[in-house]
């Protein structure tokens, strides 16, 4: 057995990957524990005090919220929705409006869609983005061999095609400038979600027709990280840090890059489902997914990604607001619903950790040095730098950094995290820049004056 532990030299760059803005960490953050479709599930007052308890433990710097038009005239439910978005302006949170429903729509009719929505942009003032339709890739079809393959079947019953979004688009945004709502509220688009090649199809699309709009481009991603669950081209994947860094060439080194949906992903998963890990566990109840989805993170942001949205806050119903079967829950949750305890995941503790340490305002920094062991990335804001790193691998690794030694520093540890206790681990004051990370451990280290 070798003794002597091979040391990691961390290099944190000067110069900061782009001068964009970091949008930091959000969550989807619908109310359906509130909605009426949570009311079959027993959901009480003290459960919602419990929920909105612990979003203000996370105080996410951004959040996705649904809103279907036909909800405007239902009273119970645009209350909860005010609700909703008045704790996350009490946050300092910033939401991304998504239009749910309708889309079985004829395209004459999307701009009274885009009009319905104008009064809610006004009154709320944390509303910072737009985004017309939810992964509309799924609806809103384009013409190409790769499209055809996977939506043959749609394309001759789909009213709606690409250059019906590229118009309702184009409307939108010149809505937004008309009702004095930009720069506030600007779109993110064309926010797709369907396997990497069609990903990328769409975002070329978008660039080659909206590209001369002031918006952000938006992607969703749901991906294992293992390359044996590909066996079809049309889903070939490339991992995370490939396709960070070729969708931040793609859009530039001047265009916001977000990604507005992601979690992990394993066999079998479907939109109701994670899917398990390669040895059939319980992939987001595990350490290995909660390291899984951590690496995600602290890849992308080190390779050109400006910020990321977690799907989503809590386990709940959201199939009957999806129009889908209501006997399923959603299970992708930071925790489990209501019927299991509201029990804290596994990787709820590193993703809060996250959240609330390498929040806006700041400027990424690319972190050299990362290899299979160690993921990392930093944020240099005016009087510190914060590093993240995450030890992936099943032994203990030591890291140096290139920082100051002295600093404050928190650590996630597995052995000491309970699925009960939502509070983030407290920060010590520490004097080094070499740190030891126990399997699956997560540090972040702030620098000090």
């Amino acid at each position: 057995m070798n003794c002597k532990q091979k040391v990691i030299p961390l290099q944190v760059a000067n110069e900061p990957l782009s001068q964009r803005p970091f949008h930091g960490l959000g969550v989807q953050a619908d109310p359906i524990w509130r909605q009426a479709a949570a009311a079959q599930w027993g959901v009480t007052r003290a459960d919602i005090q419990l929920i909105e308890d612990r979003l203000r433990l996370l105080r996410p710097a951004t959040a996705r919220i649904f809103v279907d038009v036909r909800w405007l005239d239902n009273r119970a439910i645009m209350r909860h929705f005010t609700r909703q978005m008045r704790l996350l302006a009490e946050l300092d949170t910033r939401v991304n409006l998504v239009l749910l429903e309708p889309h079985h729509v004829a395209p004459a009719e999307l701009p009274a869609l885009v009009n319905a929505l104008l009064p809610l942009l006004k009154r709320h003032a944390n509303v910072a983005w737009l985004t017309l339709y939810n992964e509309p890739d799924s609806f809103f079809l384009h013409e190409s061999k790769l499209a055809r393959t996977l939506f043959g079947k749609n394309f001759p019953t789909s009213k709606l095609r690409w250059k019906n979004y590229v118009t309702i688009c184009r409307y939108a945004d010149r809505q937004l400038r008309e009702q004095g709502l930009y720069p506030r509220v600007r779109l993110a688009l064309p926010d797709c979600v369907w396997g990497h090649p069609m990903r990328r199809e769409r975002l070329e699309l978008a660039l080659r027709d909206l590209g001369d709009l002031d918006a952000g481009i938006a992607y969703h991603q749901y991906n294992p990280e293992y390359p044996e669950f590909y066996t079809s081209p049309d889903y070939a994947y490339p991992g995370m840090q490939k396709e960070a860094a070729l969708f931040r060439k793609m859009v530039g080194p001047q265009r916001e890059l977000i990604c507005w949906e992601f979690n992990g992903a394993g066999i079998s998963f479907n939109n109701a489902f994670p899917g398990v890990g390669r040895n059939g566990e319980d992939l987001l109840g595990s350490f290995a997914g909660a390291v899984e989805i951590t690496d995600k993170i602290l890849t992308a942001f080190n390779h050109g990604v400006d910020g990321m949205c977690l799907w989503c806050l809590s386990d709940g119903p959201y199939l009957p607001i999806l129009n889908q079967p209501t006997s399923q829950l959603m299970k992708f949750g930071l925790w489990r619903f209501k019927h299991e305890g509201w029990l804290l995941r596994p990787y709820y503790h590193y993703f809060a950790a996250l959240c609330r340490l390498l929040r806006p305002p700041g400027q990424l920094l690319h972190v050299a040095g990362v290899n299979k062991q160690v993921s990392a990335v930093a944020l240099r804001e005016p009087k510190r730098t914060t590093l993240a790193v995450l030890n992936k691998s099943a032994t203990p690794v030591t890291v140096t950094a290139n920082l100051p030694a002295h600093g404050r520093l928190v650590r996630v540890v597995p052995t000491q995290l309970s699925p009960q206790d939502a509070k983030i681990p407290a920060a010590t004051n520490v004097q080094t820049r070499r740190f030891t990370l126990q399997p699956a451990e997560l540090i972040i280290y702030t620098t000090t004056p």
